[in-house]
């Protein structure tokens, strides 16, 4: 089978200098009709490429691909052609071949050098990103317009496939080749803006009248900021962050739940981009609305989205957001509280990334919730939270450690030796083990053993 040909299959023709016999066959495949067979052959012989020199490449696979990308008899060879244009065009740069010997689509000879070749493989993949007879060549052309931006580099990206990725994503037949094109938007961002034709495209799918394409648009949105915040000066960022944050408030607020959950999910990527000053005064708001929402179907996942937010937002947010009381118990503690057991575990799991935020020093509150969820009646609570303690002995002095889970009136980690649930007290044994990789021998020796 064609994957078996670019799984190490170099070796029985005489080592990766020899991979370009096997090209021919996989080429064949490449346009029969099966559509597993043609994926395997593309992802084959992508595969190779990596084992290939650049002359070998534009020697025996250059102008074949570019043949399939021009072939007009029936639509397969173009979509294969389509998914090894960019590790194609990503070698033949690097080639200082002349005197390449190409069979174009139509048949007619030329000879080209591997730098013409290789333009004429970009000028193909932009073709067929316009390409009206098939939507099934669209939709992959789609699908690699974010590898192809990444071999063809900024300067071709911005002169050839500016254009295209404007074309795709306002595609009106079908959403899926818009919903591929969105996940290349990374790509094209890192020469656009939110402000020029790319931009003004990309936004107009945040209202697109299918709610898939506004969760692509969800999804990308932080990366594409982020794209964007490296490509401009400090000053144009302002605008573009304003745009950005506007943005991601109207697809928390769309009527779907699907999209507002998308962006939700998104959140600490958003919120790293755009700031912790919005993400203290919108996203997190929004966020806590959702995770408190019983209705909510999403409201585990989302809940350990909301602990994520620390990091971007930083330890002085952090302490405020997670642990401030504003007349109210602190937000950690409604968390681990609540009657969902999934959701509450969602949240231990994620305790250790809140202390690394805040610190050690100022998060005695979250020890002390620790401590009693080690004794909590669902085994499934206190075997995660004891758990935890692999982590936390790492930021604690062993004296802190004995002090809060081992010594006095805190026996929460010595008690689960004793647990009536038979994987926390074998997991018991290993937690101690790893603590003493830290503390050292003698600390297991006097205090476990």
């Amino acid at each position: 089978p064609p994957q078996t040909l670019g799984g190490g299959f170099e070796e029985f023709v005489g080592g990766p200098s020899k991979t370009h016999l096997i090209f021919p066959t996989l080429l064949h495949f490449c346009s029969i009709d099966e559509t597993t067979v043609r994926q395997q052959s593309v992802d084959s012989i992508n595969q190779l490429c990596r084992l290939s020199s650049p002359d070998m490449v534009a020697d025996h696979l250059a102008g074949r691909v570019l043949r399939l990308m021009e072939t007009n008899d029936w639509f397969t060879p173009r979509v294969s052609g389509v998914g090894l244009a960019a590790t194609t065009y990503s070698l033949c740069v690097k080639s200082s071949r002349d005197n390449i010997n190409v069979t174009r689509g139509n048949g007619d000879p030329q000879t080209m050098t591997a730098s013409e070749l290789a333009r004429e493989l970009a000028e193909a993949f932009r073709k067929l990103c316009l390409d009206t007879s098939e939507p099934m060549v669209r939709r992959t052309a789609a699908l690699r317009m974010r590898d192809a931006a990444a071999a063809f580099g900024p300067d071709r990206t911005r002169d050839d496939l500016g254009d295209a990725y404007i074309r795709l994503i306002g595609e009106s037949e079908q959403e899926s080749i818009r919903v591929n094109a969105l996940k290349s938007s990374p790509a094209i961002f890192s020469v656009a803006t939110l402000t020029d034709a790319n931009g003004e495209a990309f936004l107009a799918c945040h209202s697109d009248k299918s709610w898939r394409v506004r969760v692509a648009v969800a999804e990308t949105l932080a990366s594409v900021a982020k794209s964007i915040k490296g490509f401009v000066d400090k000053a144009a960022w302002a605008e573009q962050l304003e745009i950005a944050q506007r943005t991601f408030i109207q697809l928390m607020e769309d009527q779907e739940a699907e999209v507002r959950f998308a962006t939700a999910a998104q959140s600490a990527a958003v919120a790293s981009v755009l700031g912790a000053d919005f993400a203290k005064a919108k996203i997190v708001p929004m966020l806590i609305q959702l995770v408190t929402d019983e209705g909510v179907t999403t409201r585990v996942d989302l809940a350990g989205t909301l602990l994520e937010l620390a990091d971007p937002m930083g330890a002085e947010y952090a302490k405020e957001v997670y642990l401030g009381t504003n007349g109210d118990a602190p937000l950690i503690n409604i968390l681990l509280g609540d009657a969902n057991t999934n959701l509450r575990l969602a949240v231990i799991t994620r305790l250790t990334g809140l202390i690394d935020v805040i610190t050690i020093a100022q998060a005695p509150k979250i020890i002390t919730q620790i401590h009693e969820l080690c004794e909590d009646k669902n085994w499934r609570v206190r075997w995660a939270a004891m758990m935890l303690l692999t982590d936390l002995c790492q930021q604690m002095t062993p004296e802190e450690f004995v002090a809060e889970f081992i010594g006095g009136e805190k026996k929460a980690f010595a008690n689960c030796s004793q647990d009536n649930c038979a994987l926390i007290r074998t997991d018991w044994v290993q937690v101690c083990l790893n603590v003493a990789e830290v503390y050292g021998k003698g600390w297991l020796v006097e205090q476990i053993v």
